[in-house]
Parts: structure tokens; C-alpha cells; sequence
């Protein structure tokens, strides 16, 4: 048996699909059983997010696991509830990979799948990963926490800017904000509740995360030497609106921001601001708006604050609960992480 037969087969136990499915129905279909080492922005919503997902799952990093990952998806999108055309249109994107990779002979050199694992497991054991599902007892707390990192994912970020955006001054130039030095510019975010939003290191569709203290020494992308204690960055080169599911009214469209996990503190580098009243998906450019944020930028009194806290009543504490639901049921939509 070929390699590659052997990996298929595999595959189909574990998820109880294909030629060797058993009885009862397909196991694991739709979990992220590890948010520390997920690559996010991969799915089946059209042929587009297909090709993104076959180019995402092909990095250095996860070449180990692509198979599985084009796999997952196709068959997350062939048993939706609710298939659609588009959805059709991205099994076909995924059937051709597969029909290729089926006729062709590379194979991934064994001490480079066995690199990519050991590093997988290095970030399947951090503490950021303590919310895995071999950590949880059950399928049902598994499922509780992580709607639970997710929500607080989205509530500790969308505050955090509200508050950096409502320190621009109305005269600042414009261009990329700057975060606030020291503790004003520092926010509280957990390392369960950061992977929840942006994965493991690596290329994702919002853009990337990267370990410093490995691109300090030249290491791929994927690589991490710290287990999530050090510093990691965070680049959001798409609509975080779109892809990170922020919501239309966040303020920032694009941003990036470092995050140390020894702290489980962040805070933004820059950020370009979002087209006020723009539409969210897809249709948006970077806006003309923006403002460079210096020492001393919060003290005092400044017009601007007021003004913008009221344009962004929405992003308020309770209104996370609202964000989060819609958030849930596009995430049960398309189920995007592997």
C-alpha cells in the first residue's frame, strides 16, 4: 500500500467517512480540537475560500496534515445542512486538488513531516492550548469553553480599540496609529482567548502570526521556540471586520498589535481606520482617517473622545453578547478552522 493510500485510509477511520467508515455517523467533522496550532481563514463557502484554503494548508507547517485539512473541508462542505451553489463550486476546487494529488508522486520528506509535527506538539502542550479538547472532559465542555474564548476574543479586542481609537486627535495626520507607550496602551487578553482568534503561528487569512523570538533567528514562519511565553505578532493585512469576524462597526480595518504571553498582555502597533458607515464585507477600502498616537495622548480632555465613543455606542461592554451570537451562527455556517 502506497503512502499516500495509507494516509487516505487513516483519515477515513478517524472520521469515519470514505471506504472505511463503520457504522454510525462521521466523528469530528466540525471541531478544532487544538486552537493553538489552528491555521486560520480556511473554508468551503465558494470556489474562492477553496483555493485560499488549499494554498493556506500547503505552508510550511502544515504539510504534514494537508491532506487532512482539504479533506475536512471537503467533506464539511458535501454533508452542510444547508449546501448551496457556491459551496458546490468549492467540492469541485477541493475534488481536483484531491484527484491530483492522487496522480501525483511527491511525497514530503519524512524529517520534514517529523519537524513539523514536534513543533505541533510543542504548541498542542502550551498553556495557550489548556482549552483543547484533551483537556476537556467532555465533548459538552469542550464545546462551553470554546464559545467561551471566542466571545471573550472578541469582546477584550473590540474594546481595546475603542479605547486606542478614542485617543486620536481630530488634527493628526493621517496614516498608521500608533499604540500607547507603557501601560495606557496595554490591555488584559488571555492566552486561550488569543488563539481562539488568531490560531498558531503562521500564514492565516487575516495575514499573519509570528513568534519574534523565532523570526529573530531566521526560523520559517510556523515556528515558535517560545510555547506562547514570549512575545508574538500579529498582522492583519485583510478586513479584520470580514476575516476575524469583528463586526462592521469595529474601527480598525486593518492593525497589528504584539502580544506577550508571559503577561497575557497586548497592545496595538498601528492600525489603519475603517471608512465610517463602510460595508464590511468585501466592499470596503482602507479608510483616509487616521492619526498617529503619541505620549500623552489620553491626558486631558480632548473633543475627539466623546465624539467617537458615541459613534461606536454599539462596540460597547453589553453589546458583546449580540456580536457574539451572530458570530456563532456564521461559525456554524461554515465552520472555517482546521
Amino acid at each position: 500500500m502506497s503512502a499516500k493510500k495509507a494516509l487516505s485510509d487513516a483519515w477515513e477511520r478517524h472520521h469515519n467517512v470514505g471506504r472505511s467508515a463503520g457504522p454510525g455517523p462521521a466523528q469530528e467533522l466540525f471541531t478544532d480540537n487544538d486552537p493553538a496550532t489552528t491555521i486560520k481563514g480556511c473554508g468551503f463557502r465558494n470556489a474562492a475560500v477553496a483555493a485560499r484554503t488549499i494554498e493556506l494548508a500547503q505552508q510550511p507547517g502544515c504539510r504534514y496534515k494537508t491532506y487532512w485539512t482539504i479533506r475536512a473541508m471537503r467533506e464539511r462542505a458535501a454533508r452542510h445542512p444547508h449546501q448551496s451553489e457556491s459551496m458546490r463550486t468549492a467540492i469541485a476546487v477541493f475534488d481536483s486538488w484531491l484527484e491530483q494529488r492522487a496522480g501525483s508522486a511527491t511525497e514530503l520528506p519524512a524529517e520534514e513531516a517529523a519537524a513539523e509535527r514536534a513543533q505541533r506538539e510543542v504548541l498542542a502542550t502550551s498553556f495557550a492550548n489548556a482549552h483543547a479538547r484533551r483537556n476537556c472532559s467532555s465533548d459538552q465542555e469542550f464545546a462551553r469553553v470554546a464559545r467561551e474564548d471566542r466571545t471573550d476574543s472578541l469582546a477584550v479586542l473590540r474594546r481595546a480599540a475603542v479605547a486606542a481609537s478614542a485617543c486620536l486627535s481630530p488634527s493628526s495626520p493621517s496614516g498608521a496609529l500608533i499604540g500607547l507607550p507603557g501601560a495606557k496602551g496595554k490591555f488584559a487578553f488571555r492566552a486561550t482567548s488569543f488563539v481562539a482568534l488568531f490560531g498558531g503561528p503562521g500564514e492565516h487569512g487575516y495575514g499573519s502570526h509570528t513568534c519574534l523570538r523565532a523570526h529573530a533567528v531566521s526560523l520559517p514562519r510556523y515556528r515558535c521556540v517560545c510555547g506562547y511565553r514570549g512575545a508574538h505578532r500579529i498582522d492583519v493585512v485583510r478586513d479584520s471586520r470580514e476575516e476575524l469576524q469583528l463586526g462592521t462597526r469595529f474601527p480598525f480595518q486593518q492593525f497589528a498589535l504584539d502580544w506577550v504571553g508571559a503577561s497575557q498582555e497586548a497592545h496595538f502597533l498601528h492600525a489603519h481606520m475603517a471608512v465610517a458607515g463602510g460595508q464590511g464585507a468585501g466592499g470596503s477600502k482602507a479608510g483616509a482617517r487616521g492619526g498617529r498616537v503619541g505620549p500623552g495622548a489620553c491626558s486631558g480632555s480632548q473633543p475627539s473622545i466623546l465624539a467617537f465613543v458615541k459613534r461606536s455606542a454599539s462596540l460597547r461592554a453589553d453589546s458583546d453578547a449580540g456580536e457574539a451570537d451572530q458570530d456563532q451562527k456564521r461559525r456554524r455556517c461554515e465552520q472555517p478552522d482546521v
